[in-house]
């Protein structure tokens, strides 16, 4: 009798959980459409979406085809053609999707923040702490001295309540907002694969995460090695390559088809950080009094980048500007030093605004959402740097953590980085951190 009423108990905390989250992703949403975004209020279409994906919809509707055909900005005004592996395929497929039902933002935004957020709690919900916080007898007077707990409540607050992270987060332009929970829960599910073996589900999410942006290729690479290596000693090794062997057969899907459509194999997509124009957007000689106060976009836009070439393809414009990029590299590299410095700062310890439109009085103004997140992110790394030196942490997410951080930030200092860029390497290292300090005892929080 007792155990059926803890059961029924049990499963009311987690639908009014649910049932939470739905309210959220909605009320996140609605604050987008009618206040956080000029570009998602009422009044604007998907078509009017910024970063190139209004555009990126409209040309996969009219030429029904996975093809790009973007503004003059990009590669446009140096040649007329279109694109095939500008960008990884999850976003633009998804809104394009949402466009055959309305073309408003609203329902997209809706979609997207519930499942988003959604994910996001499904990966607080698989902490061990989780159970007992929501159990009837847990002390809440003791999660001072429950590092495990408080450093979960640490990302809650972070993810759910933090303003610029929520922001972030519930974008339907920005790629971070839909990589962040595919990434916590594989992460989630990593640190629990002896147990659970869900090899299979961690490589599925894995794929996800390539598919909506090239640049997470790195850190999936290290969770599914990791997962061969947290796995239970007596596993088939079939299984526990499952993640591994997943991730590589989207990794040489997408370069495939790809390949198909264009005749080149794709590492990734032509917009990435590391490749062609967006690596010259962050390694030219004009950058380097701009950034980061300004976009890296003002030097395309205002006329100071000039090509006196007219590419085919965006893998001759590709090839161009990745080669500008590592001449300038070659040729300057006490400025690429001065550079990767600045973008180094920008990730760990920046709290202004920036990457504004060039205005020559703007003000880089202190972000308050951005000085919680540094003193949340910092306070949680101190806290396990203390645990570690005395020998109450587990290995295995420490390591994770060191490795995931510097696979995520690495293409941001060869690339550029921004405010928006570094919101998923706050909450991603918080998510990590509650997860390194070992179990209390059952009695220290019941």
């Amino acid at each position: 009798m007792g155990g059926s009423l803890n059961t029924n108990a049990r499963a009311v905390r987690y639908w009014l959980i649910a049932a939470a989250i739905v309210i959220y992703g909605v009320g996140i949403s609605l604050l987008h459409f009618y206040y956080f975004d000029p570009q998602t209020r009422p009044g604007s279409t998907l078509f009017d979406l910024g970063f190139d994906f209004g555009p990126a919809i409209k040309s996969i509707l009219a030429t029904k085809s996975y093809t790009e055909c973007l503004p003059p900005h990009y590669y446009g005004s140096y040649g007329d053609f279109c694109m095939v592996a500008s960008r990884m395929p999850i976003v633009p497929l998804f809104l394009v999707m949402m466009s055959f039902f309305s073309l408003s933002t609203l329902p997209a935004l809706i979609v997207k923040n519930i499942v988003t957020f959604g994910l996001m709690a499904l990966a607080v919900m698989r902490h061990s702490s989780f159970e007992s916080m929501v159990s009837s007898k847990f002390q809440w007077r003791a999660v001072p001295s429950n590092p495990k707990a408080l450093l979960l409540l640490a990302f809650v607050f972070a993810a759910f309540f933090v303003p610029y992270n929520a922001f972030i987060n519930s974008t339907l332009d920005f790629e971070e907002g839909y990589f962040m929970g595919p990434l916590l829960v594989a992460m989630a599910v990593l640190f629990d694969i002896g147990k659970r073996r869900e090899h299979i589900i961690l490589g599925l999410l894995l794929a996800v995460m390539i598919y909506v942006k090239a640049s997470m290729w790195p850190i999936a690479l290290i969770l599914a090695v990791m997962a061969m290596i947290f796995s239970a000693r007596n596993e088939p090794w079939l299984r526990r390559g499952a993640p591994l062997l997943i991730l590589l057969a989207a990794y040489f899907a997408w370069g495939g088809f790809v390949y198909e459509k264009t005749g080149h194999f794709a590492y990734g997509a032509t917009m990435s950080s590391g490749a062609g124009g967006q690596l010259y957007r962050g390694n030219n000689p004009y950058i380097i009094k701009l950034y980061p106060k300004y976009s890296v976009d003002y030097p395309f836009q205002s006329g100071m980048v000039k090509v006196d070439r007219k590419f085919k393809d965006e893998w001759e414009g590709n090839a161009y500007f990745s080669a500008k990029a590592k001449e300038f590299i070659a040729d300057h590299p006490d400025e690429f030093v001065e550079l990767a410095l600045k973008k180094a700062y920008v990730v760990l310890f920046n709290v202004r605004d920036n990457a504004r439109a060039y205005t020559p009085d703007a003000k880089e103004k202190i972000n308050p959402s951005l000085v919680i997140d540094r003193l949340l992110l910092y306070g949680a790394i101190l806290t396990c740097l203390v645990l570690t030196y005395r020998q109450k942490v587990w290995w295995g997410p420490f390591i994770v953590t060191v490795l995931a951080a510097g696979a995520y930030c690495a293409p941001l200092v060869v690339g550029y980085a921004y405010n928006r860029h570094v919101i998923p390497f706050v909450l991603m290292v918080l998510f990590c951190t509650a997860w390194i300090p070992r179990d209390q005892p059952q009695n220290a929080t019941s």
